[in-house]
């Protein structure tokens, strides 16, 4: 690795051996066949086969990080930091904007890869894309279809109806998890059922990577606890919109939901019982009063997707349009030139300038005693 004192980002510029290429900064160079290099082109390669495994999931992955990135809450969201971005004991929150800001469109990325062009990749962005990607991960996402939405959402049944989630993606634990293994054991001898979880959505990369923690639900209106709900309506009146990634294929503004699944563990659950008079926990809440029993399985993406592709379809159809008529817009506007230049030149032309001039002085005035004279 290379020190992070130096700042420079330094690229790869072509080697003898196209499998290794060589990479420099204005302090260094590392010959090819190095350790280093070798390294380099090695997480290149991860980055080819997740990003092309599924580029979307990838894509939200990288977008709930950059949301935890910029957001002021940034110190306890991105946990664990980033180490390269830790320098003499202090996170760089600078220096580590400032990769993301160098960071193109993944799928730009996967064809630079594809096309075997690594002199046109910033090494600090495959590093810091490795690491939030790959490195020591306890989940990864999967890319649910459309067609498999409904599926997914009937996990937990709606009586109120929400607008439907752009995107759907799957959270699955790694082999080895312990927290997953600890949920496995726990669940014996109970059921399990799902329900939503509303939060921030700088909040998610913490709850992907650590799990929903009850010590970081602020709103404990009914006790200390994780709260779920059986209701997506109620749990979106929890995830604002946010800013995500500029350069995201779900959006550059996102709110985000998660499907949870947990275990009805009579001492660690609380839920409203109708036969309870005394319960504090209203209809469709549930307070799970212990972290290990609840895991998210899915995470539901509300971007503005339609409204983009709108957008860039009407775009589209404008300058389609101009294309092809492209003579007659040249005649009309050829047409109001001579029109405009002969109404400067007559009478009408002269009074018309004077009457907007006067009405300019006297709207200035107005102001002026308004702003001023007070």
């Amino acid at each position: 690795m290379v020190d992070s004192v130096n700042r420079q980002n330094y690229r790869n510029i072509g080697s003898e051996d196209p499998g290794e290429p060589n990479l420099r900064n204005n302090n260094m160079s590392v010959a090819p066949g190095s350790h280093i290099a070798r390294e380099y082109v090695e997480k290149i390669c991860d980055l080819k086969s997740i990003l092309g495994k599924d580029l979307l999931a990838a894509d939200s992955r990288w977008t709930l990080f950059v949301a935890a990135a910029l957001s002021y809450r940034y110190d306890s969201q991105l946990r664990p930091l980033p180490p390269k971005y830790v320098i003499n004991g202090s996170f760089d929150i600078d220096y580590l904007v400032s990769t993301i800001n160098d960071t193109p469109a993944l799928g730009f990325i996967l064809g630079t890869i594809n096309e075997g062009n690594y002199d046109e990749l910033d090494v600090d962005v495959v590093e810091l894309l490795h690491w939030v990607l790959i490195s020591e991960k306890d989940t990864t996402l999967r890319t649910i279809k459309e067609s498999e939405f409904d599926l997914v959402l009937s996990k937990v049944p709606q009586v109120q109806s929400v607008a439907r989630p752009t995107h759907i993606f799957e959270v699955c634990p790694s082999p080895n998890s312990k927290a997953e293994s600890k949920f496995a054991k726990l669940q014996e001898g109970y059921t399990t059922n799902f329900a939503f979880h509303g939060s921030k959505l700088d909040s998610f990369n913490s709850i992907l990577n650590h799990g929903l923690q009850q010590h970081m639900c602020k709103n404990a209106l009914f006790g200390e606890g994780i709260y779920l709900s059986s209701e997506l309506s109620v749990s979106l009146n929890f995830s604002p919109n946010g800013a995500a990634w500029g350069a995201s294929k779900c959006g550059p503004i996102l709110s985000c939901v998660a499907i949870c699944e947990y275990i009805e563990h009579p001492e660690h659950l609380q839920c409203h019982v109708k036969t309870d008079k005394k319960s504090k926990v209203p209809e469709k809440y549930f307070v799970i009063t212990n972290n290990e029993i609840v895991r998210v399985r899915y995470l539901l993406f509300f971007g503005n997707r339609s409204s983009t592709s709108n957008l860039l379809a009407t775009k589209n159809m404008a300058i389609s349009w101009m294309s092809k008529n492209k003579y007659f817009l040249t005649i009309c506007c050829y047409t109001l030139l001579l029109a405009s230049i002969g109404i400067a030149n007559s009478g009408n032309g002269m009074y018309i300038r004077h009457v907007i001039s006067k009405k300019t002085n006297y709207l200035l005035d107005v102001l002026r005693k308004t702003f001023y004279d007070d």
